[in-house]
């Protein structure tokens, strides 16, 4: 087999000698004396010589080296990363329980790998919600109790778009208790009560009975756990949780939103530290922290007492006799070791000859510690721990032992199917189940993976200097549901007209609304600002960001049409407003290209359109009708450059005669 490596090293030391001595005619015809003894031909065999090494090293760029030109590009070697997931629970429990952070949890059988909480919970007894009502802005309440406790339809919350108003009310069943963690000890202050949401992305099923109904398998979202274990901080979280209950209002602190203010599928823990039992009824309030939602999210489960689970295990380990006093000292840590930071705490001690512990501390650099400091830092890229010269940081003792705990997790190998039922500690039958599958575990990055990331860096994380580039990482913000974009052009200035400001750049975004997610509809301002304040770091040094939302036209199509003598006039009339709807429509929807933005509307492109649907012999009228008045014959519906048509049609708008000939 043909060894497909790059051959950098293809010429030496007497090739470049040679090319340098056949340039000199051509380069310098005053050069007359080519021979070793002369200054230049000195020079160029000295750089020839040069070149060769270099040539040479280039060919053969060590570990090292690798790692240090992917750092010139922002990337690093991360450590392991655990499998991650949620467990939904299926009964009531009998009574109130904490269950303790990292505490075991399995799946059914020997083989699965070691999984454990996240958190220390305060599991909820009995049916945990008793009711649950979607409150929106405009002072229109639903009760969707009933439709929560489906487990596979869903509903839609808010106003869409939200109101700074909408909020949904859990009302909880029965006291807020409190519970010991152990026998030993008092109210398990500590313990986070965790309240799952399962969220259908838009337009993911359709509407039946003014509710969404969900596909028949749940499908996975790639990141939908990816954050579950890296801590929130409470200044930047996008829900508040409000508690009511006892004649009085209080905020609950949020410790984490992996659901990041409901835009995906995840799990929302607060604090609760009673300091009291607290009597019902009670009522959890969720709102957006500040001033709404960014987007109306369709949810299909909301519930409590909903686990976290990571797979990890910790691992204690102790060399004896590990100091020898010498400087730099490394230690290589287990396989899988998670050693980032915002992981769990990796402790370091050694063992003084009195026989006592002695804690190390993490530092990033050892040349910024004093020779009196016990630190160590880590060598992520090679998993050892690196220990100071007694200059920078204090060299490990001679005769010392070494004794590390941390947490080790299998990766990617980790992940597991969705469905599996699990048993959590002091529940005897099965807590519940994982409804997608447990994953997001990676193994340290070695030298492929830097590459890999270091050339998607290079691709992907350029300026957004043409049109095609702000489209595309617009449609690439993950959350948000982007789902089209386009760039204004820079309109032709009229006399009299102010200028547009220099350096500004106008995108027009749209979401996808409505069951069917094609549905056109204004987008909140949030929403749009959340797209600038993420795309604008990557303009060029001088360019602003404005994102607005599409401009939508009602548009009212008006038709008469002859339908074949075998047609079923009522069918005809079906299939002629779902063409006109696909033919208009918004946002792309598989084969079904949506309306260009800025195109208008024909009555010569609307009766194309009606020409082509199964049974249609001929169409007779077409009228379109802009704000209750039909336009002149011939003339098209203007949008703007912005704009997009919203047809608004019904049945009584097309009137279908049956053609000439025998009817069936």
């Amino acid at each position: 087999m043909k060894d497909v490596r790059l051959q950098l090293d293809d010429i030496g030391y007497t090739e470049l000698t040679e090319l340098a001595r056949s340039l000199i005619p051509t380069l310098a015809p005053a050069w007359t004396d080519h021979n070793a003894h002369d200054p230049g031909i000195m020079l160029t065999e000295l750089l020839a010589w040069i070149a060769e090494a270099q040539i040479y090293s280039l060919g053969r760029v060590r570990r090292d080296e690798r790692r240090a030109f992917a750092a010139l590009l922002g990337v690093r070697a991360r450590g392991a990363a655990p499998a991650q997931g949620l467990v939904w629970p299926t009964d009531p429990l009998p009574v109130a329980r904490v269950l303790a952070a990292d505490q075991r949890v399995r799946p059914p059988g020997a083989e699965a790998p070691p999984y454990c909480c996240s958190h220390s919970l305060l599991l909820w007894q009995g049916k945990r919600i008793a009711q649950l009502k979607a409150c929106r802005g405009d002072g229109s309440e639903d009760d969707v109790t009933d439709v929560n406790r489906l487990h596979g339809v869903g509903f839609t919350p808010f106003s869409d778009p939200p109101l700074p108003q909408d909020r949904l009310e859990l009302q909880l069943n029965g006291d807020w208790p409190a519970v010991p963690s152990d026998p030993h000890a008092p109210l398990g202050a500590d313990a986070l009560l965790s309240i799952g949401f399962d969220l259908a992305l838009p337009g993911q099923g359709r509407p039946r009975g003014g509710v969404e109904e969900a596909p028949d398998t749940v499908e996975a979202d790639a990141d939908a756990f990816g954050a579950a274990c890296l801590p929130t901080c409470p200044e930047s979280a996008s829900l508040q949780v409000l508690l009511r209950g006892g004649g009085e209002e209080r905020e609950l602190t949020v410790v984490e939103d992996t659901t990041h203010g409901l835009l995906r599928s995840g799990v929302v823990l607060v604090a609760c530290k009673p300091r009291r039992v607290l009597k019902a009824p009670l009522t959890l309030v969720l709102r957006g922290a500040q001033g709404g939602f960014l987007r109306s999210p369709v949810i299909r489960r909301v519930d409590l007492n909903v686990v976290p689970i990571v797979q990890r295990e910790q691992v204690a380990l102790r060399v004896e006799h590990f100091g020898t006093g010498a400087p730099d000292r490394s230690w290589t840590l287990p396989v899988g070791a998670m050693v980032e930071r915002g992981n769990p705490t990796l402790e370091v001690k050694s063992e003084a000859r009195s026989g006592h512990m002695l804690s190390w501390s993490r530092v990033e650099d050892l040349a910024a510690c004093s020779p009196e400091c016990r630190v160590y830092r880590v060598d992520t890229a090679n998993g050892q721990l690196v220990f100071g010269n007694g200059l920078n940081g204090r060299a490990f003792p001679p005769g010392a032992s070494l004794q590390v705990a941390c947490w080790t997790t299998k990766g990617a190998g980790g992940g597991l199917p969705a469905g599996l039922m699990w048993r959590v500690p002091g529940v005897q039958a099965d807590f519940g189940s994982n409804i997608a599958v447990v994953s997001g575990g990676r193994a340290v990055d070695d030298l492929a993976e830097l590459r890999r990331r270091a050339r998607e860096r290079v691709r992907e994380a350029r300026p957004l200097v043409t049109s095609a580039d702000l489209g595309a990482a617009a449609l690439a913000l993950t959350g948000l549901g982007v789902a089209r974009v386009a760039e204004l052009p820079i309109p032709a200035l009229k006399r009299g007209t102010p200028p547009r400001p220099r350096g500004l750049r106008v995108l027009v975004a749209a979401g996808r609304h409505g069951a069917d997610g094609r549905d056109g509809g204004t987008e909140s301002a949030r929403w749009l600002d959340e797209i600038a304040r993420r795309l604008a770091p990557r303009l060029p040094l001088g360019q602003r960001l404005r994102v607005i939302s599409p401009r939508f036209v009602e548009l009212r199509v008006r038709a008469t049409l002859q339908a074949a003598a075998q047609a079923d006039p009522e069918q005809v009339a079906r299939r002629a407003m779902a063409c006109l709807r696909d033919q208009l429509s918004p946002l792309d929807d598989g084969e079904i290209r949506a309306w260009p933005f800025g195109r208008d509307v024909t009555p010569l492109q609307v009766r194309s359109c009606l020409r082509q649907v199964a049974g249609v012999l001929r169409v007779e009228a077409v009228e379109l009708v802009l704000g209750g008045r039909p336009l002149p014959a011939g003339k098209a519906l203007r949008v703007g450059l912005s704009g997009l048509p919203k047809l608004v049609i019904d049945r009584q708008d097309l009137t279908v005669t049956r053609g000439p000939g025998r009817a069936p």
